[in-house]
């Protein structure tokens, strides 16, 4: 029992080491204008970005963020504390941002990536995510996949819950939220080339590269490189549904549901 409550205390402590020295590192980092912000919803291949971003050894700061305005944040941070689970990094790099942003120059100079994604697949993404292992979340179902295969939860509950319980105005609003009332920039006021895939914007302090998530394969490189002025990036695919625990039972979805009309 004492050994037990010795080692809770290091891994703690460990944990609590490990955040600091990520807080300082971010906070130095910013100081020294020498961040990139991957800032977009989640399930729009953020992470697969991020990690590709990180493989070529850049002397900047790869932050993945999800949320900057300060009610939003605070919402989602309140749901770990609830849950008694420890913040993830982007949770951290979004805490650290957040503040500063409020109190940087009016000429500081922001980089941001951002994906937009068809609104349907994406809500669809997410929701299978949190259901299987978003334990801060409502909508998470303990044991998803094993009740799936056992015969215990079926497709209709599933998509039942969807309908019903998932926020679907998230992909609409992200964008004037998360984008515009952060950094002032209105993306819906200039036209996006769907045919090209991807849009730079540049506005004042701020350049934000747009890139429609199913057209990455096609454009990502060029876009990257043209925004970074770097060669050679390529896209690593890590979180893809179908390497995930919950394929079987997300392509069962996908293949049963029937969307209304409105």
């Amino acid at each position: 029992m004492i050994k037990q409550k010795i080692r809770q205390v290091y891994q703690l402590g460990r944990r609590y080491y490990k955040k600091q020295k990520y807080r300082l590192y971010l906070r130095e980092k910013l100081k020294k204008r020498k961040i990139i912000l991957v800032h977009q919803m989640g399930k729009v291949a953020s992470s697969s970005i991020v990690n590709s971003l990180r493989t070529n050894k850049l002397d900047i700061a790869i932050c993945q963020t999800h949320y900057l305005k300060k009610q939003s944040l605070d919402n989602c941070v309140k749901k770990y504390k609830i849950s008694k689970i420890p913040l993830p990094n982007y949770i951290i790099a979004s805490q650290e941002i957040s503040k500063f942003v409020d109190t940087a120059s009016q000429d500081y100079p922001w980089k941001i990536i951002t994906i937009i994604r068809d609104p349907i697949h994406r809500n669809i993404s997410a929701f299978f995510q949190n259901a299987y292992a978003g334990k801060q979340s409502d909508l998470y179902i303990p044991n998803l996949v094993d009740n799936y295969e056992d015969g215990q939860l079926e497709i209709t509950n599933l998509i039942d819950d969807f309908l019903v319980n998932y926020p679907h105005e998230i992909p609409l609003k992200w964008l004037d939220r998360q984008v515009k009332d952060v950094f002032g920039i209105d993306v819906y006021q200039r036209n996006f080339p769907h045919q090209k895939g991807y849009q730079i914007i540049k506005l004042q302090n701020v350049n934000i590269l747009i890139l429609k998530l199913e057209c990455l394969q096609n454009c990502l490189q060029t876009a990257v490189s043209e925004f970074l002025e770097i060669d050679n990036f390529q896209l690593n695919n890590k979180n893809q549904a179908k390497q995930k625990g919950y394929f079987d039972v997300y392509s069962d979805f996908l293949n049963s549901i029937t969307l209304p009309q409105s």
